[in-house]
């Protein structure tokens, strides 16, 4: 997820995708800007990614940013990543280790098994959820996880990550570059915040201390 994230806003900063997606506005945009199919595929395309890793909506946003601003972009991104976590939460909690073990290899799911099976408290859960990827949604389902902290702890580790992609882009596409490297250098410093915390945090309850 990361890893696209970089490369699509990458992409974003060179003056010919920027002609591109505006290009592609003009021919798309006043179909569906003023359409509701057009959102609602947008949000379907989001709830995918979240439960489908190598899918990203993140190459989509663009598009999003220019027809219907980043704040709107951000909301249906967020709407939909929480969507797409709750269907994988319900698949897990339905059809359990035999169905998710078919798409899911079986070493990362014992290994997420086990760490989310331990007394851990909300804060390291969400810390597990921003620093591990979108299929561990499946692994909540299976554990049994309370339904209620799983979406409180999905959305608040989403909103960060649809709130940033959708203003850096913004940032990109109307040239404020000093908001955008702020945006990327205060989530490059988050991230790592969180990573510290949720590996030290582990390896500590790993030991027994």
């Amino acid at each position: 997820m990361l890893i696209t994230i970089a490369l699509v806003l990458a992409l974003w900063y060179s003056l010919y995708a920027k002609n591109l997606i505006y290009d592609a506005v003009v021919l798309f945009g006043a179909y569906i800007k003023d359409s509701i199919a057009g959102v609602l595929i947008f949000i379907f395309l989001a709830a995918l990614s979240a439960m489908l890793s190598p899918l990203s909506s993140v190459p989509l946003v663009p598009l999003s940013l220019v027809i219907w601003g980043p704040f709107l972009t951000s909301l249906m991104l967020l709407l939909g990543w929480l969507i797409g976590g709750i269907a994988a939460y319900a698949i897990g909690l339905k059809f359990g280790y035999p169905l998710v073990s078919s798409f899911i290899p079986h070493e990362k799911i014992d290994k997420w098994s086990r760490q989310l099976e331990r007394k851990v408290s909300i804060f390291l859960v969400l810390a597990f959820r921003i620093m591990t990827p979108s299929e561990t949604g499946y692994i909540f389902g299976i554990l049994k996880y309370p339904f209620l902290v799983y979406v409180l702890v999905t959305l608040l580790s989403e909103l960060p990550f649809a709130f940033v992609i959708s203003y850096a882009g913004s940032a990109i596409l109307e040239k404020e570059r000093q908001i955008f490297w702020l945006l990327a250098i205060a989530s490059a410093a988050f991230l790592a915040l969180v990573y510290q915390a949720y590996r030290w945090e582990f390896k500590r309850i790993a030991a027994g201390k």
